[in-house]
């Protein structure tokens, strides 16, 4: 048969271990640690009417806002100083080289080739994918290359072919979704 510890033994033991837990989060400088913001440096010593330059770096994953608050423990306050922190992630910024694209009269059963660029004016990668329409004459457009990644500063040629099948005006949106943008590039031909 198992003895078991009177009431006061279990409660001695269950005290040493929150002694133990105590002291590991007292030696623990509880650093500061985010996926999206960082402290540079985390640790560090400020004497008497001197200051010191801390570098804090957002890195945002998407075109959100983000929020997030560290805390400076200083040696002799009772309560920590926090830094709120505060970022909005913006997406990739591409604009088309020109938003309207009137082809005038055009005949019926004639190929016609146009271009336009889609341009990488942000500082980071721009992946596009080409938004297939659902407009009546979709069909009679071909737009090359229907996906890619374009680099900060540079720019993309899309080639647009038309071949008109019917007779009558139209006016339609084309769009280029813009991998972490939330609006895409959008192009209205007539």
């Amino acid at each position: 048969m198992e003895e078991r510890g009177t009431c006061e033994d279990r409660t001695a033991r269950l005290s040493d271990i929150v002694d133990e837990e105590m002291a590991k989060v007292q030696q623990d400088p509880i650093l500061f640690f985010n996926d999206f913001f960082s402290i540079e440096p985390l640790e560090g010593e400020i004497r008497p009417n001197c200051s010191a330059k801390i570098k804090v770096t957002f890195k945002p994953q998407e075109a959100l806002e983000y929020r997030s608050v560290a805390y400076c423990n200083i040696t002799g306050r009772e309560t920590r100083l926090p830094l709120k922190l505060r970022g909005e992630g913006k997406g990739p910024w591409v604009e088309l080289s020109y938003h309207t694209l009137n082809l005038g009269k055009i005949y019926v059963n004639t190929p016609h080739a146009y271009e336009v660029d889609l341009i990488n004016k942000g500082p980071i990668d721009a992946p596009f994918t080409f938004v297939p329409p659902t407009a009546h004459v979709a069909n009679c457009f071909e737009f090359e290359p229907r996906k890619g990644i374009i680099a900060p500063g540079e720019r993309q040629t899309i080639q647009i072919s038309f071949k008109a099948t019917l007779l009558g005006m139209f006016d339609e949106e084309f769009q280029f979704s813009v991998a972490g943008s939330p609006m895409p590039a959008a192009l209205r031909i007539k």
